[in-house]
């Protein structure tokens, strides 16, 4: 806290934070490696449709409770 008793930022990662950002850029990454993976696999195309919309079904509502929490 400031003297006026604001907040202020600091301009600064440490080690927590930085392990938080690398481990969350792998995890958001693989993603993307692991539906590449699926769609090249020989079968149907009907399974990563439906993967893809229960990936919806179930964001939609984290969005919503995320939203209701930020207010």
């Amino acid at each position: 806290m400031s003297q006026n008793g604001r907040l202020t930022f600091r301009k600064s990662l440490n080690l927590a934070d930085s392990s938080a950002l690398i481990i969350g850029s792998m995890i958001g990454s693989g993603i993307f490696i692991v539906s590449a993976d699926m769609s090249c696999t020989p079968g149907s195309p009907g399974w990563l449709l439906v993967a893809g919309l229960i990936i919806v079904v179930i964001g939609i509502p984290v969005y919503y409770i995320w939203r209701w929490f930020n207010k």
